[in-house]
């Protein structure tokens, strides 16, 4: 689970889904629909909420946690 406000995003999900690893993603409700697809294009799982990086940052750390093992933040 990670959330994501960048470019690395598409090669992220790509690695992860390469390795069998399930991925959920996190991004603001005004993420490009460009990256939306290609993410789920990877078999990535999208919650879309909040109306900035930090309000998605913020929802996942109070839906998911702060886990170390499972967690990764990418900006």
């Amino acid at each position: 689970m990670y959330v994501s406000g960048n470019g690395r995003l598409d090669a992220t999900d790509a690695t992860f889904s390469d390795l069998g690893i399930p991925v959920t993603v996190v991004m603001p409700k005004w993420a490009p629909l460009v990256k939306v697809t290609n993410c789920r294009g990877f078999g990535a799982r999208i919650i879309q909420h909040g109306d900035s990086y930090d309000e998605a940052k913020a929802f996942l750390n109070e839906t998911f946690g702060r886990a170390k093992d499972d967690l990764f933040r990418s900006r």
